[in-house]
């Protein structure tokens, strides 16, 4: 049996990615969605758009602060896609997780990309809408 020694590659990654959610939770957390001026990285959409035209990630930072909140109405009203963006970033959370013990008990080439092709599915289940709305 491996240990979690953090030496792999595969379970560098795993790690990384999972500081990187719990910074975004904790940013969800740090700011209330009321106060979205207070929200200190804004919005780069909004520029880019012309005028009149409202970017699909608008209300997206306010919105994970009231899911974190477990406010979900307040939450769709911020953004309508926002539930699912954030579900894949917490189920992305516990998926690294999972799958970092899991390797580290009984490394195999299968179970990466058994990673890969559920995150993408995830990934593409969570931010179809969205990226639709944006693009399509």
């Amino acid at each position: 049996m491996h240990g979690l020694k953090f030496q792999d590659p595969y379970q560098i990654i795993h790690l990384v990615l999972a500081v990187i959610i719990v910074m975004i939770l904790l940013y969800s957390l740090a700011y209330a969605p009321g106060q979205s001026s207070r929200h200190p990285i804004p919005s780069s959409h909004e520029w880019l758009f012309s005028a009149g035209h409202t970017p699909a990630s608008k209300g997206m930072s306010r919105a994970f602060s009231a899911i974190v909140r477990f406010d979900f109405q307040q939450a769709r009203h911020f953004n309508p896609f926002s539930l699912k963006v954030f579900a894949f970033f917490f189920g992305q959370l516990w998926m690294r997780i999972l799958f970092c013990f899991w390797y580290a008990r009984r490394p195999a080439r299968w179970m990466v990309w058994a990673d890969i092709t559920a995150s993408l599915a995830f990934f593409m289940w969570s931010f179809w809408d969205l990226f639709g709305h944006m693009y399509g």
